[in-house]
């Protein structure tokens, strides 16, 4: 706790000095505010400053309410401890530098450099290589006491608030690591699955913080219900990401009689993504899995009116869910961002080795690029495009979803098809 307050000192002071702006230290509260005002009175002077004021505002703002929690933190923990009681008799010394006395003595081991102990001199442990966080810190050097607090902390290349996001299809395939990848940097991860057992098993994977959703989606019923809770636990969704798919199936038709293709990966994610719209910010992002699979829809076939093979079921789905999506985007011009993303041909999924019977390309690939969709600054003007991950950049659609007649066509079945309730 101690080496993480300090290191939170270091970088807000680090970032406003790189702009001309000084700060003695965070740890004086009345110097807080002054320096967002000052922020603030310097965006007046022109566009560039504007820039600067908007981005570090929030971001200084937020670092000061985590160390203000570590604060209270560190006075409850030093008032347990009466060596620290009787340390801060001493003038001049406090909560900061007589836990920092404390945990260098009983715990030397904890610092693998000798600029945390200062004086003091505690060994510098050598480290073999393994995970660590952005800030360059092992995983293990995380004391479990900071895990409700770590969290917030931004993360750099990425925006900078902890976001709540769901993702469907999470005990599976893409789903699993970028849920996964993105709890880790701390973000709240709401998981979606239609198993209970890997519901579980995913959730426990991640920790304690997970949310779970148990939901089948080819069943629209368990969709509306699914978010109904949604809203009922939370009041803002940051990021949706429509990740669950299926290409092969014993039974091919629902209930409602469609083919559970067009059901699980087109119709599903769009019934899904209207009813939270309400809780979704304009600064929001709704990413939506389309496939490098696609061909032209049949509306008939997507209303339940023909039956498709395994592949040519698959993709038509595909680019249905990106037809709609320009479609959304259009409709939403202030936001949420709307995207579609082909994560890459071929990956690691269960869908491809049961589909094609191979082991397929590694999975973070897509996992890397729904993370990058998801946080990433390059996304942020390009709602309504279609990011091939192939190509590793944006790219026309499937000529389909670029023809007016038929985008009408198949928005005008889903519509159709999703007022039906």
């Amino acid at each position: 706790m101690v080496r993480l307050r300090r290191d939170l000192e270091a970088h807000v002071r680090g970032a406003l000095k790189t702009h001309g702006i000084r700060l003695t230290s965070i740890s004086q509260r009345r110097r807080r505010v002054e320096v967002r005002e000052q922020l603030a009175r310097a965006a007046e002077r022109g566009p560039f400053l504007a820039v600067i004021a908007d981005s570090f505002i929030p971001l200084h703002e937020t670092l000061c309410a985590v160390a203000e929690d570590l604060e209270d933190e560190l006075k409850a923990i030093a008032k347990e401890r009466p060596l620290a009681r009787r340390l801060m008799t001493v003038p001049g010394v406090g909560v900061m530098v007589s836990l920092g006395f404390i945990a260098t003595v009983d715990h030397a081991e904890r610092f693998s450099r000798t600029a945390d102990v200062g004086a003091l001199g505690a060994r510098n442990e050598s480290r073999r290589a393994e995970p660590a966080f952005h800030s360059g810190r092992h995983r293990d050097d995380i004391d479990p006491a900071l895990a409700r607090i770590a969290p917030r902390i931004p993360y750099p290349g990425t925006e900078m608030m902890r976001k709540t996001i769901l993702i469907t299809g999470a005990t599976d395939g893409i789903g699993r690591p970028t849920a996964r990848r993105l709890a880790e940097q701390g973000h709240k991860v709401l998981l979606h699955g239609r198993n209970a057992e890997k519901l579980k098993t995913a959730a426990d994977e991640i920790g304690p913080d997970a949310e779970t959703y148990l939901a089948d989606l080819s069943h629209l019923e368990d969709v509306h219900s699914m978010a109904a809770l949604v809203r009922e636990r939370h009041t803002r969704l940051d990021v949706l990401i429509n990740n669950a798919g299926i290409l092969k199936s014993a039974n091919t038709r629902t209930v409602s009689g469609r083919d559970i293709r067009f059901e699980v990966n087109t119709i599903a994610p769009y019934v899904l993504t209207r009813e939270l719209l309400p809780i979704i910010p304009s600064s929001g992002r709704i990413l939506n899995l389309s496939s490098a699979a696609q061909a032209p829809v049949d509306v008939t076939a997507m209303a339940g009116g023909r039956d498709l093979g395994d592949m040519e079921a698959y993709s038509q789905s595909k680019p249905a869910i990106t037809i709609w999506s320009q479609a959304l985007a259009t409709e939403l011009p202030d936001g949420p961002l709307v995207v579609s993303v082909d994560p890459g041909s071929l990956l690691a999924t269960k869908m491809v080795k049961e589909g094609f019977g191979i082991a397929g390309n590694d999975i973070e690939i897509g996992a890397d690029i729904l993370i990058r969709a998801a946080l990433s600054d390059e996304f942020v003007s390009m709602t309504g495009k279609h990011f091939d991950n192939d190509a590793g950049r944006f790219a026309l659609p499937h000529p389909g979803a670029q023809q007016a007649d038929h985008v009408a066509a198949v928005m005008a079945a889903l519509n159709g098809i999703v007022g039906e309730r």
